[in-house]
């Protein structure tokens, strides 16, 4: 315990600061804005000849389109087959016999569970209606 000098009495240590606290007091103490001085003039005082104009630079972030972007047959996955040969089958770019061809060849890689050989016979038969029907070279 600390005992005040002055008065006699007992002191009570401070409840050590959480780091909560210890982390919003560096922030604040960061962050502090000293409030602008009176004397300094404002930007509307001073003639246009004086001022700088200001300039920021913009960072410009480029996405590639890859969702219109054609993908090659050899490299093309999957799910990625499944959905062009679907939305094409609902917008009716399938022939008939391509749509039932393709339902076909998709149940019997959805069933192939475990047969890594038969189900990359399947995947070789959608390559070939995506490459005949929807790749365009």
């Amino acid at each position: 315990m600390l005992i005040d000098k002055e008065l006699k009495r007992p002191q009570k240590p401070s409840p050590p600061q959480s780091k909560k606290n210890k982390k919003q007091q560096r922030f604040d103490a960061l962050n502090y804005d000293e409030p602008e001085a009176a004397d300094e003039p404002e930007a509307s005082n001073i003639p246009e000849e004086k001022q700088q104009p200001t300039t920021f630079k913009v960072k410009k972030t480029i996405k590639k389109d890859t969702e219109n972007r054609q993908i090659p047959p050899s490299k093309i996955g999957i799910q990625r087959l499944r959905e062009l040969l679907e939305d094409a089958k609902n917008k009716q770019k399938l022939s008939t016999d391509d749509a039932s061809a393709y339902t076909a060849l998709f149940n019997e890689w959805r069933t192939a569970k475990g047969d890594a050989k038969l189900k990359k016979k399947k995947v070789v038969g959608l390559r070939e209606i995506y490459e005949r029907v929807l790749y365009k070279k």
